[in-house]
């Protein structure tokens, strides 16, 4: 294989205390075997929607949703809720939205993917059966692309060159209402004029797309007692604080 096995080069090389317990199951379970490990979650993100709490909460807000639409204000438990109130906070479906944009997501062609896996998830589809034969297309599939393309009449008309960053700039210029971005974003949203303002939640639907990065050793490496070491230290409760600060 291409990778080294890490379970036993952390027995080889590792030191007693290193918790493997503490990591997700969820992710070491895709780089494991019955052999062992072979590469280490570093960094865990998931998709979650951030929206504004200060709007969300405000007595004139809720008393003018009301009137629009006959319905209370409350946070979107379906995408069909969450188009509901998207569109009435953005502009040019009502003139009277404090926000321009009433919901923006990464459209860069390697992110897009993000939103309509966990709508898919809520349609009741997966991306891979369990001999990763190929799910998604099926109406559920079809389904989230629906609602996703539903949801382009409440984004900027670049929506296709937003990543990252960009989601999160209009986000934190107070522009949006809510949006679909990893949970890394929060810091970077909750800040300046928006601090206090900014609420999150788990995706809407309940299936939020679940990620992160690891760290695996060339199988080859001359070097793979250093590589270990080093891969210790940064997945290591010491690393970890490290890297925060």
């Amino acid at each position: 294989g291409q990778l080294a096995n890490l379970t036993k080069l952390s027995e080889q090389y590792g030191a007693s205390s290193y918790n493997w317990d503490g990591f997700s199951e969820a992710l070491i379970s895709r780089t494991s075997d019955s052999n062992g490990v072979y590469a280490v979650p570093y960094q865990i993100c998931e998709m979650m929607d951030f929206y504004r709490k200060d709007l969300l909460e405000s007595p004139e807000i809720q008393a003018q949703y009301l009137e629009v639409t006959g319905k209370e204000l409350t946070l979107p438990s379906t995408p069909e809720e969450l188009a509901e109130i998207a569109a009435f906070f953005t502009q040019n479906q009502n003139p009277e939205s404090p926000t321009t944009y009433g919901y923006i997501e990464q459209g860069i062609t390697n992110a897009l993917l993000w939103s309509w896996m966990g709508k898919l998830g809520y349609y009741g589809g997966e991306m891979f059966g369990d001999d990763w034969s190929i799910e998604f297309n099926s109406e559920a599939g079809e389904k989230a692309l629906k609602w996703g393309k539903s949801m382009l009449d409440f984004q900027p008309n670049n929506w296709n060159e937003l990543g990252f960053d960009e989601v999160n700039t209009l986000m934190a210029s107070g522009e949006a209402f809510i949006c679909e971005n990893w949970s890394s974003a929060y810091p970077s949203l909750n800040t300046g004029d928006m601090e206090g303002k900014i609420g999150c939640m788990v995706t809407t639907g309940n299936s939020p797309v679940l990620s992160g990065w690891s760290l695996g050793i060339n199988a080859l490496s001359e070097k793979q007692e250093l590589a270990w070491k080093f891969i210790e230290f940064c997945t290591s409760e010491d690393g970890e604080l490290t890297r925060v600060d």
